[in-house]
């Protein structure tokens, strides 16, 4: 992690971390092919629109991790909804990145923020198959609540 700087925002944050929110779309089609479809990067805009809704989202914050030479290394995405519940949308750190503890940092700046929102729940949602995430998110105390499966609709 040396020799990077994370800084945070709000809506504002999320044209420059749309790069690496298509990485991760590409990652979780990759990983679940039965449901590609649902990962389609057009759909990040159409997300982004629901996120701005303040009908939906109470607040939200993007930390954004990049190199002194400005090259983005990684990002997390948090928000809470108007219920009050905080949720670890989105996360992730450039391959290269991987391995120093980056996704570590970057999710623990996201569940802080999240509880100084005074949140009444913190939850992170994550495909069966993502085992590296799985792994970083029980380290952070996230434990499993449920299972939801669907019929694959290729």
């Amino acid at each position: 992690m040396q020799g990077l700087e994370i800084t945070s925002g709000g809506l504002e944050l999320l044209s420059l971390v749309r790069p690496l929110r298509e990485k991760l779309y590409a990652h979780h089609a990759a990983l679940m092919p039965c449901f590609e479809h649902e990962f389609d990067v057009q759909k990040i805009s159409e997300y982004d629109r629901l996120l701005a809704d303040k009908k939906r989202t109470k607040s939200l914050q993007v930390f954004a991790a990049k190199t002194e030479e400005g090259r983005l290394a990684g990002y997390s995405l948090v928000k809470v909804d108007v219920e009050n519940k905080g949720e670890l949308d989105s996360l992730f750190v450039e391959e290269v990145f991987r391995g120093e503890g980056l996704a570590r940092e970057l999710s623990l700046r996201a569940v802080e923020w999240l509880k100084q929102q005074a949140v009444v729940s913190l939850s992170v949602r994550v495909l069966p198959d993502n085992q590296a995430a799985k792994a970083l998110y029980r380290d952070l105390g996230f434990m499993p609540r449920s299972l939801m499966m669907r019929i694959c609709d290729q």
